[in-house]
Order: C-alpha cells, then sequence, then structure tokens
C-alpha cells in the first residue's frame, strides 16, 4: 500500500477521533495499521479493517494473544 504521510495522519486523526485512543499508527516497515485496544494490540492491513478490530479486540486473531 503506497500512503503518503500525510494520508496516515488523516487516518490516524480520524481513527483516534471516533476511539477515543492516541494508541493508533501505522508500521512503515510492516506495511500495517496497529493500535492499543481493549487492552491488547491489533493489528490490519488498512484503517477500516483496524476499526473493526479495535471494536473487537477481545476476539481478533491478529496478533495472537498469548
Amino acid at each position: 500500500m503506497d500512503v503518503t504521510e500525510a494520508e496516515i495522519h488523516a487516518e490516524q486523526a480520524a481513527l483516534r477521533k471516533r476511539y477515543g485512543t492516541p494508541w493508533i499508527w501505522y508500521g512503515w516497515r510492516t506495511g500495517r495499521w496497529w493500535a492499543l485496544a481493549g487492552g491488547r494490540l491489533v493489528e490490519a492491513v488498512s484503517p477500516g479493517e483496524l476499526g473493526r478490530a479495535m471494536r473487537t479486540s477481545a476476539s481478533w486473531p491478529w496478533p495472537p494473544v498469548r
């Protein structure tokens, strides 16, 4: 996914506003979106998927809970 820094900041701001958490970031090396939600780390391939992961963090499959 080729994204610009401005696009990433816009998506982060929208997700932070919607979910009320500052712990959302884009991993430049992984190309994945990450958040700390529900007390655990969740990973997704897109901002939309990250939103779903944050809503269902307890049952989100990735990364696996140890």
